[in-house]
Formats: C-alpha cells, structure tokens, sequence
C-alpha cells in the first residue's frame, strides 16, 4: 500500500508539473481556463488527472465539485478535487492561497478532510474513463488538452529536458538584460 501511495503521489506530482508548463504554452486552451493554472481550472485539471490515473491504473477517482456561501446563500467559491482510495487529491487548491492564510501546498494528497471540508454542497460523480462527461461540449478541445499534457509529462521525464529547459531561461534572460542595458 505504501509503495501505491508513493506511486500516486509522484503520478499527481509530475501531472501537475505538466498542466503548469501546458498552461505557459501560447496553445494552451483559454476556453478550459487553462491558460491561469492553477486559477480558475480546477475542474478541468481534476478530470484530466482522473482519466491519467485511471490510464497508470492507480484507480478510479471520484470528481468532487463543491462550493462556498455566504449567510445569505451566495456562492463565494467553486472548486474540484479527486477522491481516490479515501485520499483526496488536489492540484490546485493553491489557487486560494493569500496573505492571509496558511500557505496551501500546490499538490495535496491526504486522508484530511479540515480544509476541504469547508466546501459545501459537494456533488460527486466517479470517473468512468473514455472521453470526460463533466466537460460535455470539450471533447476534441479535451482529447487535444490531455494529449498534450501527457506529451508534455513524458517529455519532462528525459533527462536533457531540464538543461534544455534551463538553456532557453538564460537565453531568455540573457537577452532581456542585453535589451535593458543602453549603450
């Protein structure tokens, strides 16, 4: 069982790690709100975290969407996360960090319920793999979005991509300061 849970967790760790470099990406789907990961996408980012599991053969999730009211019955917050095996699991809860709060890590893998329970009405629908049912009318958008993800995944696993990753920022960085610097 340990062993699992160490292979869930680095799984959910490298697959958020891909929807932030897909979300910096000039393709990366506004209509998914994927291009402010983790704001504002947490739906998406959760289905399609559920059909990778599902494919590791890690488990069926359960698609938790929930929300935040007021006294009045007004919603404040929506958010979504995964429910595997009693863990629940969140890539982006980070979304809500502020100055104001405990800092929120940006991969959540536990059996706590304290933070997650402050959502209420919580709707859960269990991933049944195949194309995603909680993003009807996404399916091409979808199937491009995850195909790329999990290329990105992959690709991130090579060991040249981190020093050719490292290459293009001081490049980057090189030419910002030579266009910065007057002669």
């Amino acid at each position: 069982m340990l062993n699992k849970n160490i292979e869930l967790v680095k799984a959910v760790t490298e697959f958020r790690r891909a929807l932030v470099l897909y979300s910096r990406k000039e393709e990366a789907k506004p209509e998914l709100g994927m291009v402010q990961f983790p704001k504002n996408c947490c739906g998406p980012a959760s289905c399609l975290l559920a059909r990778y599991l599902n494919e590791l053969h890690l488990g069926q999730a359960t698609y938790i969407e929930a929300d935040t009211r007021d006294e009045d019955g007004r919603m404040l917050n929506m958010h979504a996360w995964l429910l595997l095996n009693d863990l629940i699991i969140d890539v982006t809860a980070s979304q809500f960090n502020s100055k104001s709060t405990k800092k929120i890590s940006e991969v959540i893998v536990t059996k706590d319920t304290n933070w997650h329970g402050r959502f209420n009405n919580q709707i859960h629908k269990p991933y049944v793999g195949g194309s995603d049912p909680f993003l009807t009318g996404y399916n091409a958008t979808w199937e491009q979005v995850y195909s790329e993800v999990k290329n990105l995944l992959l690709e991130s696993r090579k060991p040249t991509y981190h020093l050719k990753m490292s290459l293009k920022w001081v490049t980057k960085l090189i030419k910002s300061l030579h266009r910065k610097q007057s002669w």
